[in-house]
């Protein structure tokens, strides 16, 4: 059979292996980055060995990492995703994210492995954050609600509260409130082109389009 000798200095080896009587045999457990020094010696049934083969040196790479995908589009909803790292055994990685809006389940590892993650629902217009895994850029993009614009005037004599361009997320609500002036009262507000009577607030609910709303007074 063979032995196999190896350390971190030549002619100098801290550690050998008995592989039996086999023409190829891969050494385990080398750190990356680290040069080794190898030889091998043989031995007969009477357990006679051998001197030395010629020395092999060899220099573990360092670590190297990729990731797939390099980026995910998520909706307004969120929802949860993974990165698949790849890399030699033994090396290390890890994820930073400065998105408070993206959480990380898990960030790192040893070796080839999975960051997990999740987005969290968007309430507002929409997002990107950048995170960084095992040394790789990772882009998460995130749709934004949609927004709409209600205008609200007022003629003399009195106010309309909020007024002018007032944007509302879709879906949401906005009231106003109308007031007319001392020695003033409300003529009529008008929504859309459309009387609502003289009312001193109005409400709109559910908003999935652009709006008008304006308010009229007459002297008392």
């Amino acid at each position: 059979g063979y032995v196999i000798y190896y350390g971190t200095a030549s002619q100098n080896y801290q550690t050998n292996i008995d592989v039996g009587n086999v023409t190829t045999y891969t050494v385990p457990g080398l750190q990356t980055g680290i040069t080794y020094y190898l030889a091998a010696t043989a031995y007969n049934t009477q357990g006679l060995e051998s001197g030395y083969s010629n020395e092999v040196v060899y220099t573990v790479p360092g670590c190297t990492y990729t990731i797939s995908p390099s980026s995910a589009s998520f909706p307004v909803s969120g929802g949860s995703g993974s990165v698949l790292v790849e890399t030699q055994a033994g090396c290390n990685w890890g994820t930073s994210s400065a998105a408070s809006w993206v959480t990380i389940n898990t960030g790192s590892g040893t070796g080839s492995g999975t960051m997990s993650y999740s987005v969290s629902t968007n309430i507002g217009g929409s997002r990107m954050a950048s995170l960084t895994v095992a040394g790789n850029v990772f882009t998460i993009t995130q749709a934004g609600q949609s927004t709409y614009t209600i205008t609200a005037t007022a003629g003399t004599g009195g106010t309309i509260t909020p007024s002018g361009a007032v944007t509302v997320q879709s879906g949401g609500s906005q009231s106003f409130s109308i007031s007319p002036n001392s020695g003033y009262q409300i003529a009529a507000v008008t929504v859309d082109g459309v009387s609502q009577g003289a009312i001193p607030s109005y409400t709109f609910s559910n908003v999935t389009a652009s709006h008008g709303i304006s308010a009229t007074f007459t002297a008392i």
